[in-house]
């Protein structure tokens, strides 16, 4: 498919986002296929590369979002604020769908945590805040994330050690990490670890996530504002700064597998992504051109409709890990990377590409929404069961069509959004037509 630019889209963005979920569909292959090199230093470092998508597609969403206010300055009145936060709400609610396919409700809310740190993000481009006040806003929102890390897994200060990385360069065949993965699983996490806390707490740092991540959307809007300009260089050098700071005065994370994601908060943490991130970004924004090639357009594609690639890479690895998993456990899995990551990411892309020219042949047909929300329900309702039964293979095998669904209603619902609020606009312009 060949990109087709106009004007009135920062395709750079797209493209960011596509390299972004390219990298996430790749991490997550790692992840979930042959567990044995989870505790290897190598894998650590791969791990920590995969990461990388986090950042970019956060900070690009946050970018995205002044572009969209940008195009909404002819309408000085309440009804495009009103359309937009009305969509990001609908978003926020379909996010529960999702988190029954990931078994992750009130632990990793990650489609929550995108509404929120969007809603964030339009707020102050919205009402023009300046940019120093969003950045101290920033400054604020990372400075209490990492307080709230330093007892962010109350389980045992000895476990926390593990994933200090000198300790785990010293010790790379350290059996904790695959203890970790067998003998303490998320629904104990969340009893032992996540309901410990205070209730304005796990809202604020553990369910939605909006500490750190709002953080990264607002830079994202920082970085919008100051493209092309000598103080976007000026914000990566002093992101630099920070993450040499913390990793030399700092024990330093090491991301291996869930626990990982209850130190996402730390200042080493935080430090790292801020300048890969935000230095992949810049790069990105100053030298793109509009792409011809393959990858280019695929990428564009991707990042283009991100929300569809991200519910459906996870069919595709879900498949791909049990296969290789049942009957490549004795290969090496150096070699089964070599074709099962290209692998992955081409069956997502094309899943992707596929799911979307369906919905763009099919959604005006008056059918369109009543299939796509039958299947969201019906398969979340017998997902949910299977899960209460702890039948996991039903789990999936039904969790999964409710998760694509979430994808395909979600212009539906935006567009009935946005048709409520501009009622009588539209209207008005039937009757013109007539």
């Amino acid at each position: 498919m060949a990109s087709v630019h106009t004007t009135e889209r920062d395709y750079y963005i797209d493209f960011a986002k596509g390299i972004a979920v390219f990298i996430m569909a790749w991490g997550h292959t790692m992840y979930y296929t042959q567990w044995l090199p989870h505790n290897t230093v190598e894998y650590a470092f791969l791990w920590a590369f995969s990461e990388l998508s986090m950042p970019i597609f956060v900070l690009a969403s946050g970018m995205n979002v002044v572009s969209q206010v940008k195009r909404m300055k002819t309408d000085s009145s309440w009804r495009p604020t009103l359309a937009f936060l009305g969509s990001i709400a609908w978003l926020f609610m379909l996010g529960f769908i999702y988190n029954i396919n990931r078994r992750s409700l009130g632990l990793m809310d990650l489609f929550h945590m995108v509404a929120m740190g969007t809603a964030l993000a339009f707020i102050v481009s919205r009402r023009d805040w300046p940019t120093w006040s969003i950045i101290t806003l920033v400054a604020g929102i990372f400075g209490v994330s990492a307080v709230l890390s330093l007892d962010a897994i109350p389980i045992s200060t000895e476990i926390l050690k593990n994933f200090d990385y000198t300790r785990f360069l010293k010790r790379p065949n350290d059996p904790f990490i695959s203890q970790a993965v067998t003998n303490i699983t998320m629904g104990e996490l969340k009893k032992l670890a996540v309901l410990e806390f205070p209730l304005w707490r796990r809202i604020l740092h553990i369910h939605f996530a909006l500490i750190p991540w709002a953080g990264f959307f607002l830079m994202g809007v920082v970085l919008k504002r100051l493209r092309n300009t000598v103080w976007e260089w000026v914000l990566v050098g002093v992101s630099l700064v920070l993450f040499v700071v913390t990793f030399l005065t700092l024990p330093t994370f090491v991301p291996t597998d869930d626990f990982g994601f209850y130190q996402r908060s730390r200042a080493d943490y935080i430090a790292r992504l801020l300048f890969t991130g935000m230095l992949t970004m810049v790069l990105l924004s100053r030298y793109y051109r509009q792409a011809k090639g393959a990858f280019a357009a695929a990428a564009e594609l991707a990042g283009r409709e991100s929300f569809i690639f991200f519910v459906c890479h996870w069919g595709v690895i879900w498949i791909s890990a049990s296969f290789s998993n049942i009957f490549l456990h004795n290969f090496s899995y150096w070699k089964v990377w070599v074709i099962q990551i290209p692998l992955n990411l081409f069956l997502s892309y094309k899943f992707t590409q596929l799911m979307a020219w369906w919905r763009d042949k099919t959604i005006d047909n008056p059918t369109y929404a009543r299939t796509w929300m039958s299947i969201l329900i019906i398969c979340a309702l017998i997902a949910v069961r299977a899960d209460a039964r702890g039948n996991i293979f039903l789990l999936k095998l039904f969790s999964f069509p409710a998760s694509v669904a979430v994808a395909m209603v979600w212009p539906v619902g935006r567009n009935f959004i946005r048709g409520l609020v501009y009622r009588k606009q539209i209207m008005a312009a039937k009757k013109a037509a007539q």
